[in-house]
């Protein structure tokens, strides 16, 4: 399975990438995922074809996709492609985008230590999790059509459940947005780790 991630690192100020794929490699390795990743977003417009699944971690926001990457992405995934928006990959400011995915970014509190609750769903993106605490950043989002949405994780906050994962099918392809991830640190934590390889796994039709 070949997978190819986007990230950021030398033009970001919240999300560098390198070491959080460092971090990510072994885990992605244990899976049979043939990985790479890169910082050049014209690769959406053409250049996913060759992966199973794109992992999109590009900080973006106030950004919008263009036409030619948006074109590219969505015939990706209507094709048979997986796409996981992790953490920085849901802020690209297109309706469009926002529609495909499930959701649109609204905001974030500060940095805090979160409860997050698995839901009881069956499905392969929880398999191996259990709840657990992690300090990261709480996603708020609108979601678009929740009835198309197969939502995983959530957490409490001040009185209200936020989706914090959530599944999608897109034609032939599979969608995945999963809200955590805001630092390396975030990535230490062993269940966030499998969430992602579950994603990675499910998106590219292995599990």
């Amino acid at each position: 399975m070949k997978v190819l991630l986007l990230g950021d690192e030398e033009k970001v100020k919240y999300h560098p990438f390198q070491k959080i794929y460092t971090l990510l490699r072994p885990a992605l390795e244990d899976i049979g995922s043939v990985t790479a990743w890169t910082q050049d977003r014209e690769v959406i417009k053409n250049g996913l074809k060759n992966y199973d699944v794109f992992l999109n971690y590009a900080d973006a926001p106030g950004e919008h996709l263009n036409s030619e990457m948006l074109k590219g992405l969505t015939e990706f995934i209507g094709n048979g492609g997986g796409y996981i928006a992790l953490h920085c990959g849901v802020l690209f400011n297109n309706p469009e985008y926002g529609s495909l995915v499930g959701g649109k970014f609204i905001e974030h509190p500060p940095l805090q230590e979160l409860e997050i609750e698995i839901k009881k769903t069956g499905h392969p993106l929880t398999e191996g999790l259990t709840d657990f605490t992690i300090e990261d950043e709480l996603y708020m989002m609108e979601l678009v059509k929740p009835e198309l949405l197969q939502i995983h994780m959530d957490c409490r906050f001040q009185g209200r459940c936020y989706p914090m994962a959530w599944t999608k099918q897109h034609n032939n392809g599979r969608i995945v947005f999963q809200a955590l991830g805001h630092s390396p640190t975030s990535f230490e934590h062993p269940m966030l780790v499998r969430a992602v390889t579950n994603s990675i796994l499910w998106a590219g039709k292995r599990s």
